[in-house]
C-alpha cells in the first residue's frame, strides 16, 4: 500500500512539473506575441505619422500654387497699395510664403536673418533671407526691391542666383541659391585648410568676372 502511495505521489509531482513547464512555455509564447504586437503597433503609428506629414506637405504644395489671400484682396482693391504691389511684383518672381519652409538659421545680418530652407513646389534647397520687419523703412524697401530686380536679371556662374522674393503683410524674404560651404567671407576666415595659391587666384578671377558682368 505504501508503494502505491509513493508511485502516486511521484506521478503527481511529475504532472505538476510538466504543468509548470507548459505554463512557462505559454508565458514565453505570449510574451513573444505581445512584443510582436507592440512592434506592429509602433510601425503603424510611424506610418500614420509619415502619412500625416506627407499629407501636410502635399497640402502645403497645393496651397503654394496660390498667392497669399491678403495679397489677392489687395490686388482686387482699386487702391494705391494695389498699384504698389502690381509694380513691385513685375520686377521679380513672387514666391508665396506657403511655398517656403524655413529650417536652420545659418546667419544674421544688420537687418535680416538667413535660413537654410526648401522651395517646396520645386523641391529645391535654398537660402531664405528674412528681413526684420521693424527695420524695414521705405528707403530700405526700395533699395531691397531694386537690388532684387537687378540681381534677378543676371544669370552667371560666379554670381549668386536670386530665385525670387516673398513680399506679404508681415513677411518679407529674399530666396537665393544655397551655398553649402557658406559665404566667401566665411571661407576666407577659416585657418584650416589653408587655401592654395591656385585656389586664391581662382577666387580673385571669379570675383573679377562677376564684377564685370554686373557693371558692364
Amino acid at each position: 500500500m505504501t508503494d502505491l502511495n509513493l508511485v502516486l505521489n511521484i506521478n503527481s509531482l511529475c504532472d505538476h512539473r510538466q504543468d509548470l513547464d507548459e505554463q512557462k512555455k505559454n508565458r514565453a509564447e505570449l510574451s513573444s506575441k505581445l512584443d510582436d504586437i507592440t512592434l506592429k503597433v509602433n510601425e503603424q503609428r510611424r506610418e500614420s505619422l509619415d502619412l500625416s506629414q506627407t499629407l501636410k506637405e502635399l497640402n502645403q504644395r497645393f496651397n503654394s500654387l496660390y498667392e497669399n489671400p491678403q495679397i489677392n484682396s489687395l490686388k482686387n482693391d482699386n487702391s494705391t497699395e494695389k498699384t504698389k504691389i502690381d509694380n513691385e511684383t513685375r520686377l521679380f518672381l513672387h514666391i508665396p510664403s506657403l511655398d517656403l519652409r524655413q529650417e536652420e538659421c545659418i546667419g544674421q545680418g544688420g537687418f535680416a536673418d538667413i535660413y537654410c530652407g526648401t522651395w517646396i513646389s520645386h523641391d529645391h534647397c535654398v537660402a531664405i533671407k528674412v528681413i526684420r520687419i521693424q527695420n524695414l523703412t521705405d528707403d530700405i524697401r526700395k533699395e531691397f526691391l531694386n537690388e532684387i530686380a537687378t540681381m534677378r536679371s543676371i544669370r552667371y556662374d560666379h554670381i549668386l542666383t536670386v530665385f525670387g522674393v516673398c513680399i506679404e503683410p508681415g513677411y518679407n524674404a529674399l530666396v537665393v541659391e544655397y551655398m553649402k560651404l557658406g559665404s566667401l567671407f566665411e571661407v576666407l576666415q577659416k585657418k584650416n585648410p589653408i587655401l592654395s595659391w591656385n585656389n586664391r587666384w581662382s577666387i580673385v578671377l571669379q570675383i573679377t568676372k562677376g564684377i564685370l558682368i554686373i557693371y558692364i
